[in-house]
């Protein structure tokens, strides 16, 4: 890289020299403006990029008290300067500066870019410390500014959003909207459990107070204590008022709900006769039409088995004969009976005691005189049972 010549190299002087060194410095810029004006526009980029990157590594390398020293001498130079111009010097001053509106929005749509080219090629390091000292610096202007700056700063913000809002189309808005959600669930990955327990808080805090003054606004207060102390200040006369409102509100939700209630019943109504119009109307040939699409379309939706169940039955005498054999396989472990068809491979039976698994203790005595009733033992049978028992005999 071709060094920077003697008289072009950055100086740091003291706010004291500026005054003396003034003349000097102007007939300097005036020789860098003739310069600049000769050179083409690619030059003027490549100098501006060297120069930039000349002062990247100047900074890099300095440390933070020579870095604050630095841009604290800046500032009180700059404030030197400006005190010792004169009217005129200042008028022109501001003259060379102003700009058009086309020179101006030209000016930002070039700056950024620039910035914008600059911060892809950056490392993640030098994001995180350029993002870092902007927190900083931003934290440090709003801790000193008053209540008044700060309301008509963030008035000016939620103006300048809005306005961006209205006209981003809808795929920047996705794209906003997915950027903000992995941005904050970056941060929230990143948060302590006391950071996190401390957002919820002010998160339900600020959503109450948000209620409250929704409730206030709208003249719905949900509060028993907010309603029974307002009740209580009230005259006779805002109480009558009130219940009056009270009861034109409800009266007029009662004839909605009514009308509602007319307006279905009417439908379903017309449903009905409309259904009505249409069965009719419908011929041999559109039913059997009909019937055809329907078996057709259970064809091919349900199983087999589950057509052959619904299947319609048109003679009796074709339905297939199912027998499971007689009730005389006993289960060798509780003597259950069971069909002839249920015996398992096994032969030891799944559905009474799970082969033997299951023990269920056997039945206790049946008590008297309940046992003499059941086995027709009792003196008072033929008189509580007299028709059975002349049947029976």
């Amino acid at each position: 890289m071709n060094q920077r010549p003697a008289s072009d190299r950055p100086r740091v002087v003291l706010a004291n020299d500026a005054v003396e060194e003034r003349p000097a410095r102007q007939k300097h810029q005036a020789g860098k403006a003739a310069v600049c004006n000769r050179e083409t526009p690619e030059e003027q980029r490549a100098r501006l990029q060297s120069q930039a990157l000349r002062m990247k590594i100047f900074r890099q390398d300095e440390s933070e008290a020579e870095r604050s020293a630095r841009l604290r001498d800046q500032a009180l130079r700059q404030k030197a300067l400006r005190h010792e111009e004169s009217e005129a010097e200042k008028l022109a001053r501001l003259w060379e500066h102003e700009e058009s509106d086309a020179e101006k929005a030209a000016r930002l749509r070039e700056q950024a870019l620039r910035q914008s080219s600059m911060r892809n090629e950056e490392l993640e390091a030098e994001k995180v410390s350029r993002l870092r000292e902007q927190s900083l610096r931003q934290r440090c202007l709003r801790n000193k500014e008053i209540d008044s700056e700060n309301q008509t700063r963030l008035r000016e913000q939620l103006v300048r959003q809005e306005d961006l809002r209205d006209n981003e189309t809808e795929e920047s808005n996705l794209s906003r909207l997915q950027d903000q959600s992995s941005r904050q669930e970056n941060v929230r990955g990143r948060e302590t459990r006391e950071e996190r327990i401390e957002r919820a808080i002010s998160v339900r805090f600020r959503h109450q107070i948000n209620l409250f003054d929704e409730n206030e606004q709208e003249g719905r207060v949900d509060h028993p204590e907010y309603m029974a102390d307002y009740r209580a200040t009230e005259n006779e006369k805002e109480a009558a008022a009130r219940r009056e409102e009270n009861r034109c509100r409800m009266e007029l939700r009662r004839e909605l709900e009514d009308q509602r209630e007319r307006e279905n019943e009417e439908l379903r109504a017309r449903d009905a006769l409309d259904h009505g119009e249409i069965i009719p109307i419908e011929n041999v040939e559109e039913e059997a039409l009909r019937l055809q699409l329907m078996t057709e379309r259970d064809r091919r939706g349900n199983p087999r088995t589950h057509r052959q169940a619904c299947k319609e039955i048109v003679v009796e005498d074709r339905v297939h004969l199912h027998d499971c054999g007689d009730l005389t396989n006993i289960c060798s472990e509780c003597d259950a009976k069971h069909f002839a068809k249920e015996m398992p491979k096994d032969k030891k039976f799944q559905q009474c005691c799970a082969k033997g698994n299951v023990i269920i203790p056997p039945a206790k005595p049946c008590p008297e005189p309940l046992a003499s009733l059941l086995q027709n033992r009792h003196p008072q049978v033929a008189q509580i049972y007299p028709l059975d028992i002349q049947e029976m005999d």
